[in-house]
């Protein structure tokens, strides 16, 4: 039996992508800035750059000091607060997951701008304190390292709290994978790809399965979620593709299983020989399994334009179980 699953993905003009992202799929970066009294500082210029596409976003603080820069895409950070007569201060690499409310506050010292303070992502709360909703995101450093049977994403979710795998045998399960979160049933959970719907209309179970190599990061929201999220009761997955950067980059990978890779277990009768007496032995059972694809991505046009695609491929050969019989 051959089956073969092609997961696609292409993905080009970063920001038009960026702004096909439904609410969902963004994050929040948020804060206030004071002097070093205390007091609030408003007018404050505050420049939020993407740093593995060069695109930013500019803001300025209102008369309490606050900023907000909603609907960013996931990713890595760099925030540049100015104001005249204050040093400029700099937070480099500040990590912004899928729909996370970051919050980043900064105290700005008496100085020119020519003088920059860099903050480190230590100076950042520990706990988010700006969002009810309770969740985890799984970034792409666990979804790539992590060992992952059968390359389904939806494994990785039992890695957040309250979520646990399904009665043996139930529907959903049977299609492939399911979860429940919270002791809600498997059908309750709703699935986003890139902040759209990516439901089955039948079952409830994901429609599109990306490959892990094309997923950016996902997030697992397990209760209190905000109103961009009305469809279901149970969990709310989020997956977030990735997209093209300023640097080129690719992967390629092969997985393989046979039986000349496997171990006999306990139970199984020996290898078959010319001397093997009829029902004594029998072959090692036969399940190959090759799993392959790759992703390429990069610029098509410096700081502007992105193209990122991926591909896999999926083969199942089953053969019968060969027995030693009379002559």
């Amino acid at each position: 039996m051959k089956i073969q699953r092609f997961a696609g993905v292409l993905l080009a003009l970063v920001f038009l992508h960026g702004a096909l992202f439904g609410i969902a799929a963004t994050g929040t970066i948020l804060g206030r800035v004071t002097d070093p009294s205390g007091a609030v500082v408003p007018g404050a210029s505050i420049t939020i750059l993407n740093q593995e596409t060069n695109a930013s976003r500019h803001v300025e603080t209102n008369e309490t000091g606050n900023y907000t820069a909603p609907l960013l895409p996931p990713g890595m950070y760099r925030i540049t607060v100015e104001k005249p007569t204050f040093a400029r201060a700099i937070f480099n690499d500040i990590t912004l997951g899928v729909n996370d409310v970051l919050r980043v506050d900064a105290a700005i010292r008496i100085g020119q701008l020519s003088d920059e303070i860099t903050v480190g992502d230590d100076a950042l709360p520990l706990v988010q304190a700006d969002s009810s909703t309770l969740g985890q995101v799984i970034d792409r450093q666990k979804i790539t390292e992590l060992p992952l049977n059968e390359r389904n994403f939806l494994s990785f979710t039992l890695l957040t709290p309250g979520s646990q795998m399904p009665s043996e045998g139930s529907q959903n399960s049977g299609q492939g994978a399911a979860v429940s979160v919270n002791g809600a049933r498997e059908q309750s959970n709703n699935y986003l790809l890139d902040g759209h719907n990516n439901n089955d209309q039948a079952i409830n179970h994901y429609t599109v399965l990306p490959s892990v190599d094309a997923i950016e990061e996902f997030r697992v929201q397990s209760a209190n979620s905000s109103a961009d999220f009305g469809r279901s009761g149970g969990g709310q997955i989020n997956v977030v593709l990735k997209s093209g950067t300023n640097d080129l980059h690719g992967s390629a990978f092969w997985f393989l299983r046979n039986r000349n890779l496997d171990a006999r277990n306990y139970f199984d009768r020996p290898e078959c020989t010319l001397s093997s007496i009829p029902g004594s032995c029998a072959d090692m059972p036969n399940l190959d399994r090759s799993q392959f694809g790759g992703t390429l991505g990069g610029p098509l046009r410096r700081d502007k334009t992105f193209l990122f695609g991926s591909y896999e491929g999926l083969r199942l050969r089953q053969a019968v179980t060969r027995e030693a019989t009379e002559p």
